[in-house]
């Protein structure tokens, strides 16, 4: 699990609170609440579809599928499956 230490005494973990945090603080989440919440969506959307495709079993990390069977799972991702 990642953890970000913030002046030396708060500990804030998990990766996307993390990211909220720092684009926070770096004024990346927008500039009224409905931004900062359509700014959410669009990171949790980009989440989900990253999960999808993991579970898809495509990526160059799989070691349980051959390459042509990779090919064949991204091809039907792609083609059919991919969430819009």
């Amino acid at each position: 699990v990642p953890l970000l230490v913030v002046d030396d005494s708060h500990i804030i973990g998990q990766s996307k609170v993390i990211e909220r945090y720092l684009a926070k603080k770096c004024g990346l989440m927008g500039s009224s609440d409905i931004e900062e919440a359509q700014i959410d969506c669009i990171a949790e959307h980009c989440r989900d579809i990253k999960d999808a495709a993991g579970k898809k079993g495509f990526s160059f990390f799989s070691r349980d599928k051959t390459d042509e069977e990779k090919a064949a799972a991204k091809k039907e991702w792609f083609e059919e499956e991919l969430p819009t």
